[in-house]
């Protein structure tokens, strides 16, 4: 079974939300993908919005998994790009289903104020 190369991916994301040092392009793509989210509009305009599921939708997947499938993950639930709530929101949810095909534990504070603390730098930049 390849679910063990799954839990090291997972691990790694897990890693990862202790610090941003990434170990590989897995790590890396989760990074990208929350600093995208976290620095997204707090409101978006309609082509804020689209540029914003393009970037989703198209990247290319770093994390190679035969349980884990970004790709059909983003089709089954696209990202919600009206908002920079939503879009963290939706991380998170991508995550814990990246964590739950890991057989990992999942997030477990998963509010808005949170993930904003862990992923935006408070220096009042955007």
């Amino acid at each position: 079974s390849c679910n063990w190369w799954l839990k090291v991916l997972a691990a790694m994301t897990h890693q990862l939300h202790d610090t941003n040092k990434t170990q590989d392009a897995c790590s890396a793509q989760w990074l990208l993908m929350w600093t995208t989210a976290a620095y997204a509009p707090v409101s978006a305009s309609i082509e804020e919005q689209h540029h914003l599921r393009t970037f989703f939708e198209s990247l290319d997947n770093r994390c190679v998994s035969a349980a884990w499938d970004y790709h059909s993950a983003v089709k089954e639930m696209p990202p919600t790009t009206e908002s920079r709530r939503s879009l963290l929101l939706w991380m998170a949810n991508m995550e814990n289903k990246f964590r739950a095909a890991a057989e990992l534990p999942l997030l477990r504070n998963t509010r808005f104020k949170t993930l904003s603390e862990r992923w935006r730098f408070d220096d009042g930049y955007l």
